[in-house]
């Protein structure tokens, strides 16, 4: 008996290997840890937080709505070259940021509470993104490039509308779910 214990003992041994290995193994696995607790810490934040982000976000491009874009129209054109680039850099370092926010929030409150409002809320910021990447940004690069046109900022300012009404339903919902 204990012959086949023992030939059965050594089936189940695992080669040798390196001496470093199960330090290896503890690393990653600290690491992993350590990062998970972080995301864990991250997540936790901005959902406490999301109605905040989405208010401030909102107000932010109200602003922009009803100050930013139309005082575009009055930057005479030999301003506007200079003004412009610098607008665009510094306003990206208030809007990125909460923009980034309510994106890693609305994802991991479908995946954690899935329910409907939960969803709005994310096609709500999607919707917003994609107006902001695929018509925004894209006009702002034009008026870089071609310098003040007319019709460009008057496009600027009715495709921004469509960003404030997703941005308000983002609010709104926030509200809700708070």
């Amino acid at each position: 008996i204990r012959a086949a214990r023992y030939k059965n003992e050594q089936k189940c041994k695992l080669p040798k290997v390196c001496p470093f290995m199960n330090l290896y193994h503890i690393c990653i696995s600290a690491l992993y840890l350590l990062s998970s607790f972080i995301m864990i810490i991250v997540l936790e934040f901005l959902h406490e937080h999301a109605l905040s982000i989405d208010f401030a976000m909102f107000i932010l491009i109200g602003l922009v709505q009803v100050i930013v874009y139309p005082v575009f129209r009055e930057i005479p054109p030999d301003r506007f070259a200079k003004w412009h680039p610098r607008y665009c850099n510094q306003i990206g370092w208030f809007v990125l940021p909460l923009m980034i926010a309510q994106l890693l929030d609305s994802v991991s409150n479908c995946f954690f509470i899935d329910d409907d409002l939960s969803w709005g809320r994310l096609l709500c910021v999607l919707f917003a993104w994609a107006v902001t990447f695929l018509i925004s940004a894209p006009c702002h690069r034009r008026l870089a490039r071609d310098g003040k046109t007319d019709a460009v900022v008057d496009r600027l300012i009715r495709t921004n509308l469509w960003r404030l009404v997703a941005w308000a339903g983002v609010l709104v919902i926030s509200w809700l779910q708070y």
